[in-house]
């Protein structure tokens, strides 16, 4: 059943975010339901999409032009922009989150004729990186956007498309 709200919002919505995040748990359910769904299909809004920094387990190997065709496939309609980090973690960090069975997103090459424009930044963070030791899990500890670099990236898309940065 779905959320009022989050329907009357979609309905009216001008632009279409969709954040880093699991691919499998946390941004493919949104679109499993079908009313939110054809909502998002129907709307004419453009939709920006956030690629991960780095790939969990079951994402492992994905480049950022498939996690964009993956979200498109999804969503039942194409994406416009795709925001993908071109930044480089410490090679010490990339070796922890390979013990772990898990990578860096690359941005790679277009697996399809899609037309969506991508938007390559640095968006590792470059404040001090720990990695807790009582978990050892480096799955929700260190590799982040940081929200201001994001942040910013977003209003530069939002003003390309004719939104005043006067919110």
């Amino acid at each position: 059943m779905s959320n009022k709200k989050v329907l009357s919002a979609a309905k009216h919505a001008d632009i279409f975010v969709i954040p880093p995040g699991s691919f499998y748990t946390s941004i493919l359910p949104n679109f499993l339901e079908p009313e939110f769904q054809k909502i998002v299909q129907a709307r004419e809004a453009p939709i920006v999409a956030v690629a991960n920094i780095a790939n969990e387990c079951h994402t492992r190997g994905w480049s950022a032009h498939r996690y964009a065709d993956q979200i498109s496939s999804a969503i039942g309609r194409q994406i416009d922009y795709l925001i993908a980090n071109s930044g480089q973690p410490p090679g010490w960090l990339i070796e922890q989150y390979e013990a772990a069975g898990q990578d860096i997103v690359h941005v790679g090459e277009r697996m399809s004729a899609t037309k969506y424009e991508i938007v390559e930044k640095d968006l590792v963070t470059r404040q001090e990186i720990v990695i807790p030791e009582t978990t050892g899990d480096v799955e929700r500890s260190v590799l982040r956007h940081p929200p201001h670099h994001l942040g910013a990236t977003l209003l530069d898309i939002f003003a390309d498309l004719g939104f005043n940065r006067q919110w």
